[in-house]
């Protein structure tokens, strides 16, 4: 399906007549009954389902300006963009909801995406393991940032760009420019730079937060933060040990477990009622 789209795109592309630069919406179904035959709306594949398609035809000189104006809205994750049968337009409201996307079927369809990423992570500790899920968060997609207080690690290495340095922990989450979308996962080098980390995203509105550690060490955390003054009802906001349990070992093995805890707890939340 992925290579029919780009060749149908590249056909759109090449010709010249202006007949394809509005929208266009199609509804495929993937399901063949008679392999002989593709009818209308049919894909021809196998696999079941169905999905809709949106085919949008940019020109440099009509259209440069809105390009332009929706890369500065998506790099300040402001507003949303819609299209529809008249074209491509920016709004300045958010779609709100878990996904940010909203879709009218039908005549007068209309699609809405917001420009703001929902899905992000807060990685406080950039460790081994703390860079390793860096990297493979940034992979999956994810709006993350990593929080540390060695400016010279050698395992920032790859990733400086999403990389904040703090004096304490105690300040990372504070620094979320998006805290109710944020997900914090605390996996610093020691005992009291978790307990600093998890007292600050105690203080936030996020998502979850989470903790890496064995049992004994998650009882003297719950135990020193309740000497902070925590109430119980804030210590139960603290999810832990953090991630599924596969039977980790390595930190590329510890961030594949936190990210599929992520991932499952992302899914459960948006099919939610």
């Amino acid at each position: 399906m992925e290579q029919r789209t780009l060749d149908a795109g590249l056909q759109r592309l090449a010709d010249d007549t202006g007949r394809h630069d509005r929208p266009r919406l199609e509804r495929l179904r993937h399901r063949r009954r008679d392999p002989t035959v593709i009818g209308r709306g049919e894909s021809g594949l196998i696999c079941a389902g169905w999905q809709q398609n949106v085919g949008l035809v940019l020109r440099p000189r009509v259209d440069e300006r809105v390009a332009g104006e929706l890369a500065r809205r998506a790099e300040q994750e402001r507003g949303s963009l819609r299209i529809d049968a008249a074209g491509l337009h920016l709004e300045d409201d958010d779609c709100g909801g878990d996904t940010g996307i909203r879709f009218k079927p039908g005549d007068d369809w209309c699609y809405q995406e917001s420009l703001l990423q929902r899905r992000r992570v807060a990685i406080l500790g950039g460790g081994h393991c703390g860079a390793a899920l860096t990297r493979l968060m940034l992979e999956l997609g994810w709006h993350v940032t990593l929080f540390e207080r060695r400016s010279d690690l050698h395992t920032l290495g790859t990733v400086r760009e999403s990389f904040i340095p703090v004096q304490s922990f105690d300040e990372s989450a504070s620094r979320l420019r998006r805290p109710e979308w944020t997900d914090a996962v605390v996996m610093t080098s020691d005992y009291r730079g978790d307990v600093d980390a998890l007292a600050g995203c105690l203080r936030q509105p996020l998502r979850s937060i989470g903790v890496m550690g064995a049992p004994a060490k998650l009882r003297a955390i719950r135990e020193a933060l309740r000497t902070r003054g925590v109430s119980e009802a804030e210590l139960e906001r603290i999810r832990g040990p953090v991630g599924l349990p596969i039977g980790s070992d390595t930190p590329m093995e510890v961030a594949v477990s936190v990210a599929a805890e992520l991932l499952q707890m992302r899914g459960t939340q948006a099919s939610a009622p």
